[in-house]
């Protein structure tokens, strides 16, 4: 069975439930009634870090989908990636028609296992961490975006 989701049909079978129209209105305006309260004691505006980790696929993506999102509420948007400066990634390709909306800064020399060179890779993760924190501090961005961050992390500089 195809469904359109512009149609006004009535829902499948199995995605009905007891629940009348006018029963499940009370219950929607109960919600709203709850969410409004909720939300109107969110005045300050404060900072959330969020931190995706876990072996595999997926961390990168998640946070560029944020950064997708953001962009599309119209904020400013910084990306740092910290293992990616030996080659343009093709994330700042597709970031570039946001133009002076987003800065897409891929520093790094590569892979640490490609480089093999402990020290120096210490060394250069050391200056896109302080350029990271530098970007954190200036207010010209609603959204700062790191990614491959937490290697450098895991050295302890």
């Amino acid at each position: 069975m195809t469904l359109d989701p512009h149609s006004e049909s009535t829902a499948p079978e199995n995605l009905t439930s007891d629940l009348t129209s006018e029963k499940h209105r009370q219950k929607m305006q109960r919600r709203k009634e709850v969410q409004d309260q909720r939300m109107a004691t969110m005045t300050a505006e404060k900072g959330l870090i969020i931190v995706n980790t876990g072996n595999g696929k997926g961390k990168t993506t998640a946070a560029l989908g944020m950064v997708l999102r953001s962009l599309g509420h119209g904020y400013k948007v910084a990306i740092v990636q910290f293992i990616k400066g030996a080659w343009e990634p093709a994330e700042k390709a597709a970031f570039a028609p946001w133009g002076d909306q987003i800065q897409f800064h891929a520093l790094g020399e590569g892979f640490t296992w490609e480089t093999q060179d402990r020290d120096r890779d210490i060394l250069k993760a050391i200056a896109p961490g302080k350029w990271h924190c530098h970007l954190f501090a200036i207010p010209n961005f609603d959204w700062c975006c790191s990614t491959k961050s937490t290697l450098p992390s895991s050295w302890a500089i």
